[in-house]
């Protein structure tokens, strides 16, 4: 853990147990944006609700799980915890441009690609170290 993680986990919020990514993350994998999600979503459903942690934890939720499914809401998904609402400025955005045709015509890379850049910019928010663990 690096001196910068400490000063992070030393204030009054909780520590954010999926943060750094893995080295071996790749964002145009939708099975590491799924574990990514999975981890999000206990740590989220573990933090008080009245933290100012859990709405960036769950817009962050939301990016993932789109990572996990990027044509989502068209196709099939996968289930998460209802109590993580289907909320956020970017989810219902997302929902919305969704029913209006907006994201047919983009490819699966492409939209990865976006939601990696979103998902970079928003966790940075609240978490200002590197997003990636430097293992080496």
């Amino acid at each position: 853990m690096s001196d910068n993680q400490k000063v992070t986990q030393c204030n009054d919020e909780p520590p954010m147990t999926f943060l750094p990514l893995l080295d071996t993350f790749n964002p145009n994998a939708t099975q590491d944006w799924w574990q990514l999600t999975q981890r999000i979503q206990d740590w989220l459903l573990d933090i008080p609700r009245d933290s100012q942690q859990w709405t960036w934890g769950r817009d962050v939720f939301w990016l993932a799980f789109v990572g996990a499914h990027p044509m989502f809401p068209l196709g099939r998904w996968s289930l998460w915890d209802t109590r993580i609402p289907l909320e956020g400025p970017y989810i219902e955005d997302l929902v919305r441009s969704s029913v209006t045709g907006g994201r047919t015509n983009q490819d699966k890379t492409t939209l990865l690609e976006q939601t990696w850049l979103e998902f970079c910019s928003h966790v940075t928010l609240f978490y200002p170290f590197p997003l990636i663990a430097d293992t080496h």
